[in-house]
């Protein structure tokens, strides 16, 4: 079934998804398929958009006060900036 999901993944062309999701499992230690099913929960995959709860990217972090993911607490833990956070794929997945 992953292969199936990774190559909806590739459609988008801003980042390569499928070894940015590879590669945070490995440097987090933490399953791929764990990865993808959040992420997919949270975004349905879609980096290039905010959710309607006001959250940024695959992982819909968000401001402090709006649930989920708090955007300022993950950018510190993954030692990047909000920026790099909201507007990379791999930033946003390294700070979830």
């Amino acid at each position: 079934m992953i292969p199936v999901l990774l190559f909806g993944l590739s459609a988008y062309a801003s980042a390569d998804l499928p070894a940015t999701f590879h590669a945070a499992s490995e440097t987090h230690h933490v399953p791929e398929k764990v990865l993808l099913a959040l992420s997919y929960e949270a975004s349905h995959w879609r980096v290039d958009a905010a959710s309607a709860w006001g959250g940024y990217g695959l992982f819909d972090l968000r401001e402090p006060g709006e649930g989920g993911v708090p955007l300022e607490r993950a950018s510190v833990l993954a030692d990047l900036s909000p920026d790099v956070a909201i507007h990379t794929a791999r930033g946003n997945v390294d700070a979830a």
